[in-house]
Protein backbone atom coordinates (compact mmCIF):
# COMPACT_ATOMS: atom_id res chain seq x y z
CA UNK A 1 0.00 0.00 0.00
CA UNK A 2 1.16 3.08 -1.26
CA UNK A 3 0.21 6.09 1.72
CA UNK A 4 0.12 9.81 0.37
CA UNK A 5 -0.95 13.01 1.87
CA UNK A 6 -2.09 15.70 -0.45
CA UNK A 7 -0.49 19.33 -0.35
CA UNK A 8 -3.41 21.83 -2.51
CA UNK A 9 -4.79 24.77 -1.82
CA UNK A 10 -7.47 24.43 -4.40
CA UNK A 11 -10.38 22.60 -2.54
CA UNK A 12 -12.40 21.09 -5.88
CA UNK A 13 -9.07 19.74 -6.70
CA UNK A 14 -7.89 17.91 -3.56
CA UNK A 15 -11.64 16.36 -3.78
CA UNK A 16 -11.18 15.68 -6.77
CA UNK A 17 -7.54 13.69 -5.96
CA UNK A 18 -8.84 12.08 -2.78
CA UNK A 19 -11.93 10.85 -4.57
CA UNK A 20 -10.08 9.17 -7.43
CA UNK A 21 -7.25 7.62 -5.52
CA UNK A 22 -10.08 6.54 -3.66
CA UNK A 23 -11.04 3.82 -6.65
CA UNK A 24 -6.88 3.02 -6.64
CA UNK A 25 -6.84 -0.34 -4.27
CA UNK A 26 -2.71 0.42 -3.88
CA UNK A 27 -2.78 4.12 -2.33
CA UNK A 28 -4.41 5.50 0.38
CA UNK A 29 -4.61 9.40 1.13
CA UNK A 30 -4.25 9.49 4.90
CA UNK A 31 -4.43 12.73 4.84
CA UNK A 32 -5.05 16.05 2.93
CA UNK A 33 -4.58 20.38 3.45
CA UNK A 34 -4.64 23.48 1.38
CA UNK A 35 -1.41 24.72 3.44
CA UNK A 36 2.37 24.52 3.11
CA UNK A 37 3.51 24.35 6.98
CA UNK A 38 0.37 21.72 7.61
CA UNK A 39 1.79 19.35 5.22
CA UNK A 40 5.09 19.99 6.64
CA UNK A 41 3.56 18.74 10.28
CA UNK A 42 1.54 15.90 8.67
CA UNK A 43 4.06 14.16 6.89
CA UNK A 44 6.51 14.67 9.68
CA UNK A 45 3.98 13.16 11.91
CA UNK A 46 2.62 10.32 9.65
CA UNK A 47 5.42 9.58 7.79
CA UNK A 48 3.64 9.25 4.33
CA UNK A 49 5.12 7.10 1.53
CA UNK A 50 4.55 10.30 -0.67
CA UNK A 51 3.66 13.71 -0.15
CA UNK A 52 1.94 15.46 -3.46
CA UNK A 53 2.81 19.43 -3.16
CA UNK A 54 1.39 21.94 -5.14
CA UNK A 55 4.43 24.45 -5.83
CA UNK A 56 2.65 27.68 -4.92
CA UNK A 57 0.56 26.99 -1.84
CA UNK A 58 -0.84 30.04 0.37
CA UNK A 59 1.58 30.16 3.50
CA UNK A 60 4.77 28.73 2.19
CA UNK A 61 6.08 27.31 -1.15
CA UNK A 62 6.74 23.90 -1.91
CA UNK A 63 10.19 24.04 -2.36
CA UNK A 64 10.27 25.52 1.72
CA UNK A 65 8.14 23.19 2.86
CA UNK A 66 10.21 20.27 1.19
CA UNK A 67 13.45 22.20 2.54
CA UNK A 68 11.79 22.34 6.42
CA UNK A 69 11.22 18.68 5.88
CA UNK A 70 14.63 17.68 4.71
CA UNK A 71 16.37 20.24 7.53
CA UNK A 72 14.29 18.68 10.17
CA UNK A 73 15.70 14.77 9.58
CA UNK A 74 11.92 14.14 8.08
CA UNK A 75 12.83 13.39 4.43
CA UNK A 76 9.65 12.47 2.59
CA UNK A 77 9.34 11.15 -1.08
CA UNK A 78 7.76 14.70 -2.84
CA UNK A 79 5.60 14.63 -5.61
CA UNK A 80 5.74 18.45 -7.09
CA UNK A 81 2.17 18.57 -8.94
CA UNK A 82 2.12 22.32 -10.88
CA UNK A 83 -0.06 23.75 -13.57
CA UNK A 84 2.81 24.79 -15.34
CA UNK A 85 5.18 22.81 -17.80
CA UNK A 86 8.44 24.65 -16.81
CA UNK A 87 11.28 22.80 -17.50
CA UNK A 88 13.39 24.93 -15.32
CA UNK A 89 11.66 24.44 -12.47
CA UNK A 90 11.05 20.77 -13.16
CA UNK A 91 15.09 20.33 -12.81
CA UNK A 92 15.38 22.88 -9.74
CA UNK A 93 12.96 21.15 -8.00
CA UNK A 94 14.40 18.04 -8.27
CA UNK A 95 17.95 18.68 -8.09
CA UNK A 96 16.78 20.10 -4.74
CA UNK A 97 15.62 16.66 -3.76
CA UNK A 98 11.90 16.12 -5.29
CA UNK A 99 11.00 12.70 -6.60
CA UNK A 100 8.46 13.53 -9.06
CA UNK A 101 6.99 16.66 -11.24
CA UNK A 102 3.62 16.22 -12.67
CA UNK A 103 1.60 19.38 -14.62
CA UNK A 104 -2.12 19.48 -13.50
CA UNK A 105 -3.10 19.34 -16.85
CA UNK A 106 -2.33 15.78 -17.31
CA UNK A 107 -4.62 12.42 -16.54
CA UNK A 108 -5.20 11.17 -13.33
CA UNK A 109 -3.50 7.96 -14.41
CA UNK A 110 -0.25 9.35 -14.55
CA UNK A 111 -0.42 10.08 -11.23
CA UNK A 112 -1.09 6.17 -10.55
CA UNK A 113 2.10 5.88 -12.57
CA UNK A 114 4.45 8.41 -11.00
CA UNK A 115 3.37 7.23 -7.37
CA UNK A 116 4.10 3.36 -8.16
CA UNK A 117 7.42 4.09 -9.67
CA UNK A 118 8.26 6.92 -7.01
CA UNK A 119 7.38 4.06 -4.46
CA UNK A 120 9.50 1.93 -6.21
CA UNK A 121 12.39 4.17 -5.95
CA UNK A 122 12.39 5.75 -9.09
CA UNK A 123 11.66 9.57 -10.07
CA UNK A 124 9.05 10.72 -12.55
CA UNK A 125 8.90 13.47 -15.10
CA UNK A 126 5.96 14.35 -16.95
CA UNK A 127 7.02 13.25 -20.33
CA UNK A 128 6.86 16.56 -22.11
CA UNK A 129 8.67 18.71 -19.75
CA UNK A 130 11.54 15.58 -19.44
CA UNK A 131 12.09 16.17 -23.13
CA UNK A 132 12.03 19.64 -22.76
CA UNK A 133 14.99 19.30 -20.13
CA UNK A 134 16.91 17.10 -22.22
CA UNK A 135 16.61 19.34 -24.86
CA UNK A 136 17.99 22.12 -23.23
CA UNK A 137 21.05 20.19 -22.19
CA UNK A 138 22.19 20.46 -25.78
CA UNK A 139 20.11 23.86 -26.88
CA UNK A 140 20.97 26.94 -25.20
CA UNK A 141 19.63 30.28 -25.92
CA UNK A 142 21.81 33.07 -24.75
CA UNK A 143 20.59 35.67 -22.74
CA UNK A 144 17.02 33.96 -21.81
CA UNK A 145 16.07 34.22 -18.58
CA UNK A 146 16.04 30.88 -16.91
CA UNK A 147 15.67 29.48 -13.43
CA UNK A 148 18.51 26.48 -14.13
CA UNK A 149 21.65 28.79 -13.32
CA UNK A 150 19.97 29.43 -9.94
CA UNK A 151 21.30 27.77 -6.70
CA UNK A 152 18.54 26.16 -4.08
CA UNK A 153 19.33 29.08 -1.66
CA UNK A 154 19.15 31.97 -4.43
CA UNK A 155 15.64 30.34 -5.62
CA UNK A 156 14.51 30.13 -1.96
CA UNK A 157 14.98 34.50 -1.57
CA UNK A 158 14.26 34.82 -5.13
CA UNK A 159 10.38 33.60 -3.99
CA UNK A 160 10.35 35.31 -0.85
CA UNK A 161 11.72 38.69 -3.18
CA UNK A 162 8.67 37.74 -5.35
CA UNK A 163 6.10 37.28 -2.40
CA UNK A 164 6.89 40.91 -1.42
CA UNK A 165 9.11 40.48 1.95
CA UNK A 166 11.65 42.45 2.96
CA UNK A 167 15.28 41.79 3.14
CA UNK A 168 15.26 41.90 6.95
CA UNK A 169 11.95 39.73 6.66
CA UNK A 170 13.94 37.28 4.34
CA UNK A 171 16.85 37.36 6.49
CA UNK A 172 14.81 36.23 9.24
CA UNK A 173 13.25 33.54 7.79
CA UNK A 174 16.55 31.62 6.23
CA UNK A 175 18.00 32.68 9.26
CA UNK A 176 21.20 34.58 7.57
CA UNK A 177 22.01 37.99 7.67
CA UNK A 178 20.74 40.70 5.43
CA UNK A 179 23.94 41.51 3.80
CA UNK A 180 23.65 38.15 2.54
CA UNK A 181 20.33 38.60 1.64
CA UNK A 182 21.33 41.30 -0.27
CA UNK A 183 24.61 39.28 -1.94
CA UNK A 184 21.88 36.85 -3.36
CA UNK A 185 19.64 39.51 -4.63
CA UNK A 186 22.50 40.56 -6.68
CA UNK A 187 23.61 37.56 -7.85
CA UNK A 188 20.09 36.52 -9.00
CA UNK A 189 19.14 40.07 -10.81
CA UNK A 190 22.86 39.38 -12.70
CA UNK A 191 21.81 36.03 -13.29
CA UNK A 192 18.32 36.65 -14.88
CA UNK A 193 19.29 39.98 -16.34
CA UNK A 194 16.52 41.57 -14.19
CA UNK A 195 16.75 44.98 -12.20
CA UNK A 196 13.77 46.05 -10.50
CA UNK A 197 11.50 44.00 -8.07
CA UNK A 198 8.62 44.44 -10.10
CA UNK A 199 10.90 42.88 -12.78
CA UNK A 200 11.30 39.59 -10.69
CA UNK A 201 7.67 39.22 -9.56
CA UNK A 202 6.83 39.06 -13.29
CA UNK A 203 9.57 36.87 -14.01
CA UNK A 204 8.45 34.02 -10.90
CA UNK A 205 4.54 34.75 -12.49
CA UNK A 206 6.07 33.36 -15.79
CA UNK A 207 7.73 30.99 -14.68
CA UNK A 208 4.69 29.40 -12.37
CA UNK A 209 6.81 30.25 -9.47
CA UNK A 210 3.63 32.17 -7.45
CA UNK A 211 0.34 32.81 -8.71
CA UNK A 212 -0.98 36.38 -9.69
Amino acid sequence: MIRIIIAEDHNIVRSGLRHFFNTVPDIEVIADTGLGLEAVRLARELRPDVLILDMDLPDINGMDAMARLANSGHAVAILFLTMYDNPDLAGQLMKAGAKGFIVKSGEPEELVEALRKIHSGGIYITPAVRDQILQSQFHTVPGQESLKDLSQREMQVLLKVAQGLSNAEIADRLCISEGTVKTYRHRIQTKLGLKKNVDLIKFCIKQGLISQ
